[in-house]
């Protein structure tokens, strides 16, 4: 049986979206992948019905899907501070 989170859950989620953005800037050297990223977490938290890359690029005011993609497609291991 699969559990999804309330309206209230996700609600409560975004709200927190900016306390994640500063926890995971030190991650991006540039603005415009943090910011997609952002983007991405809002639209994942967001009420939309589908989550697909369609989807979450038009959240974002995208005309294409391919910077969600990238970015969902990404292997960032041993990325970010100290690494």
């Amino acid at each position: 049986m699969e559990v999804f989170p309330s309206i209230e859950d996700l609600r409560s989620w975004a709200e927190r979206l900016e306390e994640v953005q500063e926890r995971l800037a030190p991650y991006f050297e540039r603005a415009e992948p943090r910011q997609r990223v952002m983007a991405y977490l809002s639209g994942l938290l967001s009420t939309t019905e589908r989550k697909n890359g369609w989807q979450l690029a038009e959240l974002a005011g995208e005309a294409r899907p391919d910077g969600m993609q990238r970015l969902r497609e990404h292997r960032a291991l041993g990325c970010g501070p100290g690494a």
